[in-house]
């Protein structure tokens, strides 16, 4: 047999291979693009993969090589951007039932006003950088008042 016709044997033999990396990619990401976009993208990939393959096993090879092109696929046309988890559990802070007294910020609420995470917020505590904070027992807020004014002096100290 030649090169051709093996390389279609390949391909045929391994596309129930990239049909089902296409649905487990749809399962994972099904609101960011169609199954049928991931089937298309990973039988392409298939072909182009196929022509590269040497040596006996295949398979591992070509499920690399398919998962990585529908990654690709995902991360450039879906324009899937995830967030890390500190920033997701920020947002989710932020959305919790208790709220802080009006006028105060929590550190949380000060982390996600200011897109930093709350370690941030308490590592300026300890240094002595952030806005200036109010110990209420064994709990830090942040008056609105002296977050702006804080904000205002590192906006005059970085125009120099």
């Amino acid at each position: 047999m030649s090169w051709p016709q093996d390389r279609d044997a390949l391909v045929h033999q391994h596309l129930p291979l990239a049909d089902g990396i296409a649905r487990s990619f749809c399962r994972r990401y099904g609101d960011l693009v169609e199954l049928d976009d991931l089937r298309q993208e990973a039988r392409l990939e298939l072909v182009r993969a196929a022509a590269r393959c040497r040596g006996e096993r295949p398979e591992p090879f070509l499920q690399r090589c398919i998962a990585g092109a529908l990654r690709h696929h995902i991360r450039d046309r879906a324009l899937l951007v995830r967030l890390p988890a500190k920033r997701r559990d920020d947002a989710n802070a932020e959305t919790s039932t208790t709220s802080p007294p009006a006028g105060f910020y929590t550190p949380e609420t000060l982390a996600t006003y200011l897109g930093v995470s709350t370690s941030t917020i308490y590592s300026w505590n300890s240094s002595g950088y952030g806005p200036p904070f109010v110990k209420l027992g064994n709990l830090v807020r942040y008056t609105y008042e002296d977050v702006e004014l804080w904000l205002a002096r590192q906006l005059e100290l970085s125009r120099g």
